[in-house]
């Protein structure tokens, strides 16, 4: 490979590892995130964050990984919101189910809606013996009047 291109490739990799989202198991929750007076999932890794998370212009990402199951996250996310002054936006199916008693078995994804149409989605995925926690949260969103 000649110098030139080789270069161009290594800026290129650099480029893509400095504006990409930031991941590792030594990271924290975004300043925007703690001054929302957002939940903090006790006992979780966050192990990616996105790009830009100082303002919800263009949303905010966090990807956390914990040791609970699908029912305690789901309660701790729904009774969290719920004490912050959110509102859980729920399809008639989920309701359903929940009456059935069929939510705390299965992976989920929540909508949470506040003043100002600003939504809080959190979806978990099983890993494993983990489970994986991906929020974004973002400002004049589909689904959350303003």
């Amino acid at each position: 490979m000649n110098p030139v291109a080789r270069a161009s490739a290594t800026l290129l990799i650099i480029g893509v590892f400095t504006a990409g989202p930031a991941i590792s198991g030594d990271l924290d929750y975004p300043p925007l995130y703690k001054q929302m007076n957002l939940p903090e999932l006790p006992d979780a890794t966050i192990t990616e964050l996105g790009r830009d998370n100082s303002n919800l212009d263009d949303g905010m990402r966090i990807v956390l990984q914990s040791g609970m199951t699908n029912g305690e996250l789901r309660s701790f996310y729904e009774s969290q919101m719920a004490d912050r002054g959110w509102t859980l936006q729920e399809t008639m199916a989920v309701s359903r189910m929940r009456a059935a008693g069929m939510l705390d078995k299965l992976p989920f994804n929540a909508v949470f809606c506040k003043s100002g149409g600003i939504a809080y989605n959190a979806t978990t995925v099983d890993m494993g013996s983990v489970r994986e926690v991906d929020i974004a949260i973002s400002q004049g969103a589909s689904g959350c009047s303003q």
